[in-house]
C-alpha cells in the first residue's frame, strides 16, 4: 500500500472519527406534533434571548399549537377560519404572535396580534391590525424593542398594494389607518429591515402604466425615520424574465444590503452615499436555479450565504449546498464552497437552513437524498467557513427509513435544535408529523 493510500485511509479514518464523537452529543430526535402539521403551511421555531426553544405550526385541525421546549403550552383558534401565516417574536420581551386568518363563510382575512403578559404564554385577546379584511401573503415583520412594524400584499383594490401598519408600545396599540406603501404601484413581495436610521423598506412592483410591459418587474425602496413619514420611491434593480423567490435584507455598518434569489441565481444590491443603488449577481449563480438561500451574520458582521442550486436547464447533476461569506460589507465574496459530500452528483442536497453562534461557528442544515428518501444533514465550521467537516452527519434516527423535507435550525451557545418536517410515506404527500432533535457542537 502506497504512502498517499494510507494517507487518505488515515484522512478518511479521522472525518469518521469527528463524526462519532459529534453523533454522540445528539439526542434523540422527538415527536412535538400532537396532530399532524398542515402540509400547506410552514411551522415556525424560534428562540428567546434566555434559549428556550419555541415550535408553532398549524394542524390539519386549524388550530395553532405552540410548544416551548417541547412542551404543549398554548393553542389559538378561531372558528370558521384557517390560517396562512405565523411569527412568533419577543417585543419588550413578550412573547408575541402574529397570524393571518382567513374565514370561509365571509372571505374576510385578517391579520391579527396577540401578546402574552405572564410566563404561562396565555396570549390575550387579539388585535386587529389591517383596517380592510383583504390581507394576502406575503407577509413581512421587523420589530426592534417596542417597535413593530408588520406589512402585507393587500387587495382591498386592484391591482394590489403593499399596505403597512405598526405599534410602537410593544403590540399594545396599532395605528387606526392602514399605509399605502406602494401608491400608484402594483407590488407582490416586500421587506422591511430597522437600521440606526430608521426603517428601509422594499418591494418588487410596477408602476400601474407598465402592468402590461414584458419586464418581470422593479425592485424599489423608500425609507423613514419614524414609521410615518416616508421617501420617495426609488429604483433598485430591473428584472428581466424572472420573478425572485424571496428578497431579505440584512444590515450592514455600511447600511442596508438587500438579496434576491431564485432562477437566475444570488443577486444583491446597496445604495452608494448619494443614495443610487447598485446590483450584481454573485458570481458562479448567475445561471443557476436556487431553491432556497439561507442569509445570516455573525457579530463582527461576515455575511455568511448557505444556498441550494442546480444549472438552469441541467437535469442530470442535481442540487447541492454551497457556502459564501463576504468580511468587506458585500463589496466581495468568496469563491462558491461545496458543503455536502454526497458521492454522486445524481443526488440532491437542497434547501439548507443556517445558524451562526457566537463563537462564529456557522451550522448549515439540509435535506439529503443519498439514501434515496430524504433524510437531514449536517456540517459545521469553526473558522468562518474556511473548512468544514470532511464527512456530513445524518441527524435521522434511522437513516434511509423515513422521508424528511426542508429543515429548520436555530440555536443556543453550542446547542442548535434542528425542526424536522417528516412525509409519513412515500407518496411524499399529505400532512406532516414535526420532529425536534438538539445537538451539542464538540470541540
Amino acid at each position: 500500500m502506497t504512502k498517499e493510500v494510507l494517507l487518505r485511509s488515515f484522512i478518511s479514518f479521522l472525518g469518521l472519527v469527528v463524526v462519532f464523537i459529534l453523533t454522540t452529543f445528539a439526542s434523540a430526535e422527538d415527536k412535538i406534533n400532537i396532530v399532524p402539521n398542515s402540509a400547506s403551511d410552514e411551522p415556525l421555531i424560534t428562540t428567546d434571548d434566555k434559549g428556550n426553544v419555541y415550535v408553532l405550526h398549524y394542524g390539519n385541525d386549524k388550530v395553532i399549537y405552540i410548544f416551548k421546549n417541547n412542551r404543549l403550552v398554548s393553542t389559538l383558534k378561531k372558528e370558521g377560519a384557517s390560517g396562512e401565516f405565523l411569527w412568533l417574536g419577543f417585543p419588550e420581551g413578550k412573547p408575541s404572535i402574529i397570524w393571518r386568518p382567513k374565514f370561509s363563510a365571509t372571505g374576510a382575512k385578517y391579520i391579527y396580534f396577540q401578546r402574552a403578559e405572564d410566563q404561562t404564554i396565555n396570549f390575550g385577546k387579539e388585535i386587529v391590525v389591517n383596517n380592510d379584511k383583504e390581507a394576502l401573503k406575503p407577509i413581512d415583520v421587523a420589530w426592534e424593542d417596542e417597535k413593530i412594524f408588520i406589512s402585507w400584499v393587500d387587495e382591498r383594490q386592484q391591482p394590489t398594494a403593499i399596505h403597512m401598519n405598526y405599534s410602537t408600545d410593544g403590540g399594545k396599540t396599532f395605528r387606526k389607518e392602514d399605509i399605502n406603501m406602494t401608491p400608484g404601484y402594483s407590488a407582490v413581495l416586500s421587506k422591511m429591515i430597522i437600521g440606526d436610521n430608521g426603517l428601509f423598506f422594499f418591494f418588487l412592483g410596477k408602476k400601474k402604466d407598465e402592468i402590461g410591459d414584458k419586464k418581470s418587474g422593479v425592485i424599489y425602496a423608500r425609507t423613514s425615520a419614524d414609521g410615518l413619514q416616508w421617501s420617495d420611491i426609488v429604483p433598485v434593480a430591473v428584472l428581466e424574465n424572472w420573478t425572485p423567490s424571496s428578497m431579505e435584507p440584512v444590515m450592514t455598518p455600511d447600511g442596508p444590503v438587500l438579496f434576491w434569489v431564485g432562477f437566475e441565481g444570488i443577486w444583491y444590491a446597496y445604495p452608494d452615499q448619494d443614495g443610487k443603488w447598485h446590483a450584481q449577481v454573485i458570481e458562479g449563480t448567475s445561471d443557476m436555479h436556487v431553491n432556497r438561500a439561507a442569509i445570516k451574520k455573525d457579530k463582527t458582521n461576515n455575511i455568511y450565504i448557505a444556498a441550494s442550486y442546480e444549472k438552469n436547464e441541467q437535469k442530470k447533476i442535481k442540487p447541492s449546498v454551497f457556502f459564501f461569506s463576504s468580511n468587506d460589507n458585500c463589496k466581495t465574496w468568496s469563491a462558491p464552497l461545496r458543503i455536502n459530500h454526497n458521492p454522486y452528483d445524481n443526488t440532491s442536497a437542497r434547501f439548507p437552513d443556517m445558524y451562526v453562534a457566537e463563537d462564529g461557528t456557522i451550522v448549515v442544515v439540509w435535506e439529503d437524498h443519498r439514501f434515496i428518501r430524504g433524510n437531514i444533514y449536517m456540517n459545521y465550521s469553526r473558522d468562518g467557513g474556511k473548512t468544514w467537516l470532511p464527512e456530513d452527519i445524518n441527524l435521522d434516527d434511522n437513516p434511509g427509513k423515513n422521508n424528511d423535507h426542508y429543515p429548520f435550525i436555530v440555536g443556543n451557545m453550542d446547542k442548535v435544535n434542528v425542526l424536522i418536517p417528516r412525509f409519513k410515506d412515500d407518496s411524499l404527500r399529505g400532512d406532516l408529523d414535526l420532529y425536534l432533535k438538539e445537538v451539542k457542537i464538540g470541540e
